[in-house]
C-alpha cells in the first residue's frame, strides 16, 4: 500500500501535468529525484510561484476527479519511483510527469516500430514480419497505435503472441483513430495502452511528435519502416538518436 505521502506526492505531479506546463516543467520535477517532487523542490529548480500554486489548486481538486475517471476505465497512474515505472523512460533528457497505463507492463527489452501511416503493402509486410520475430523473441514491440505501419507492428506482435505497448498522443478516454478501439482491446490484454495526457485530452496535432519522446525512450532501438522526409517516424528517430538508443531503417 503505498503510504499517504506517496499519494500526496502522486497527486501532486498529477496537478502538474492539468496545468499544462511543458518540458521545463517535466525538466524540472525529473531533476528532483524519483517520485519525491514537491513545491519546495520546484521552486529550488526555478518554477515559478504561480504555476505551484495552480498545481497545487488542481492536486486538491481536479486531479482526484481525473485519476477516478482513468480508474473507472481500467486505468492507472504511474511515476517514476513505482515499482512499475519503467527505468529506461526515467533516464531521457524529458520524461513524463507520469504516465497513464492500462494493461500489463513488463521488464522485456523493448523495440520500436514506427513509420507512414499511407504505407505501401510492402511497408505493412515488412513491419508486421518483423514485429511478430521480435515478439516470438520476447522483446515487446513498441509503437503509437496510428493507422500503417504503427498498426502493422501491433498486430504482427499479436498475431505472434508477442507483448506490444501502444503509446497514445490522447486522454485514456479517448482512442484515435477511432476504428483502432478493437485493436486497443487487444493490446490492453496481454500488453499495454499508455499515456501522459489526463482523461477527456482530445487528439491535437502536437501531442503526437511529443509523445514520440515516450516512445522512444521506453526503446532499445527503434526500427523506422517508410517515412516522409518530415514525418513523426524520423522525429522519433532523431529523438532516439539523442538518447543513445539504437535506430535502423527498412530499405
Amino acid at each position: 500500500m503505498k503510504s499517504m505521502q506517496q499519494k500526496a506526492s502522486n497527486l501532486f505531479r498529477l496537478g502538474l501535468l492539468l496545468t499544462g506546463g511543458g518540458a521545463k516543467l517535466r525538466r524540472a520535477a525529473a531533476g528532483v529525484g524519483q517520485g519525491g517532487v514537491s513545491e519546495e523542490t520546484l521552486a529550488g529548480a526555478g518554477i515559478g510561484e504561480a504555476t505551484i500554486a495552480a498545481a497545487r489548486r488542481f492536486a486538491e481538486s481536479e486531479a482526484q476527479t481525473a485519476l477516478e475517471r482513468a480508474v473507472r476505465a481500467g486505468w492507472r497512474w504511474i511515476v517514476p519511483g513505482d515499482g512499475e515505472y519503467p527505468e529506461q523512460l526515467a533516464e531521457i533528457t524529458d520524461p513524463p510527469l507520469g504516465l497513464f497505463v492500462r494493461g500489463r507492463m513488463s521488464s522485456a527489452p523493448a523495440v520500436a516500430i514506427v513509420g507512414s501511416r499511407q504505407a505501401t503493402p510492402y511497408g505493412l509486410q515488412v513491419a508486421a514480419l518483423l514485429a511478430g520475430e521480435l515478439g516470438r523473441a520476447g522483446v515487446v514491440v513498441v509503437s503509437g497505435m496510428a493507422r500503417g505501419i504503427d498498426k502493422a507492428a501491433h498486430r504482427g506482435a499479436l498475431d505472434h503472441h508477442g507483448q506490444t505497448w501502444a503509446v497514445w498522443g490522447t486522454g485514456p478516454d479517448r482512442v484515435y483513430p477511432p476504428e483502432h478501439v478493437g485493436l486497443a482491446e487487444e493490446i490492453a490484454e496481454t500488453g499495454a495502452l499508455l499515456t501522459e495526457y489526463p482523461p477527456g485530452t482530445p487528439p491535437r496535432r502536437h501531442h503526437f511528435p511529443q509523445r514520440n519522446r515516450i516512445l522512444a525512450g521506453l526503446s532499445r532501438a527503434v526500427v523506422v519502416v517508410e517515412a516522409a522526409a518530415r514525418s513523426g517516424a524520423l522525429v522519433t528517430a532523431r529523438l532516439a538518436s539523442e538518447e543513445g538508443r539504437d535506430v535502423l531503417a527498412v530499405l
